[in-house]
């Protein structure tokens, strides 16, 4: 698939490789969209060439600590700030537009956010067999005990003794599953998936 680790299961140098690649096609898309007057089209074009290279086999590397989260953001963040001079003809910087303000001036949301909902479609598409991974279902540990309990979270997430077993993909996808939905009410994997995705979206827990 073309990720690199190192023997710590650790994922930097992949996030380093995928943030240089994707900085040089963005100056691709910026020196070529410079006679582009619909900011649709340049949002469909930085999605298909910049976006698609952050969001490739994610749910794998995506990174937890915050320096390698920012150094991802800020690619975005560079993007939607040459959007906002195209349209407004003004610096952001200047402004003091903030990033957060960017994203919902364009009805975008972050990266860290996307990589969460890719997490989560995963996990939905995994319980439901949209996946065919016996191996990647054998590691989820359903809370079968959740009913008697006060705290029904759906997935038991045992303690990690180390830091890379705590941010593996499943136990990220569970934890995250079991902080959106604690009542196994606001998401409900017996949703039809349209209907799930659309949940995710709109729920504020979400980053």
């Amino acid at each position: 698939m073309g990720i690199l680790f190192n023997n710590k299961l650790s994922f930097n140098a992949h996030v380093e490789k995928v943030c240089n690649e994707a900085y040089k096609l963005l100056g691709f898309v910026i020196r070529n969209t410079r006679e582009f007057r619909n900011f649709n089209a340049l949002i469909i074009v930085f999605n298909t060439f910049v976006r698609s290279k952050l969001e490739y086999a994610s749910i794998i590397w995506t990174p937890y600590y915050k320096q390698f989260i920012n150094k991802i953001e800020r690619i975005q963040n560079k993007f939607l700030r040459y959007l906002y001079y195209k349209i407004f003809r003004i610096n952001s910087y200047q402004e003091r537009v903030s990033y957060n303000t960017l994203l919902k001036i364009f009805g975008i949301s972050s990266l860290a956010t996307r990589h969460e909902l890719l997490q989560l479609t995963f996990l939905y598409k995994l319980v439901n067999g949209i996946i065919d991974s016996s191996e990647c279902l054998k590691l989820l540990n359903f809370n079968t005990k959740a009913v008697n309990l006060r705290s029904r979270l759906l997935f038991n997430c045992n303690r990690s003794k180390t830091i890379a077993h705590s941010n593996s993909p499943v136990t990220r996808m569970c934890q995250l599953f079991n902080k959106l939905a604690p009542n196994n009410v606001d998401v409900d994997f017996a949703m039809p998936y349209s209907t799930y995705v659309k949940t995710l979206k709109y729920n504020p827990r979400l980053l």
